[in-house]
């Protein structure tokens, strides 16, 4: 795994959690920067990781408004929650990044192909 030693840029779409069966956070400790998408963007330990976190919702198309309304059923004390979230598309999140991505991890829960 020598090449994961230089640092690098990755994307974490998808992101459960900051810290928690994470994709990238190995990552971070290897002195990579990234761009994470938290699938519902809770108050986690997202502070204590280097990518930049978006709290957007990756859309095959741009909806009107630019929102997306989804039913949160994380919080368990309050049962499930109607919240709405910027939307974003690959095209606008791409512009946002470096032209070389060197690792994606894509993992929103079997939509992978509209994406």
């Amino acid at each position: 795994a020598k090449q994961f030693e230089q640092g690098g840029f990755y994307l974490d779409i998808g992101a459960h959690h900051a810290s928690y069966m994470s994709n990238t956070r190995l990552l971070d400790a290897l002195s990579w920067r990234g761009l994470c998408l938290p699938l519902i963007f809770r108050d986690q330990d997202w502070h204590g990781r280097s990518c930049e976190v978006n709290s957007g919702f990756l859309v095959p198309a741009m909806p009107p408004g630019n929102v997306i309304s989804l039913m949160n059923c994380e919080d368990k004390r309050r049962g499930c929650t109607q919240v709405e979230v910027p939307a974003v598309t690959m095209e606008g999140l791409l512009g946002s990044v470096p032209s070389v991505v060197e690792y994606m991890s894509l993992d929103v829960e079997g939509a992978e192909l509209e994406i």
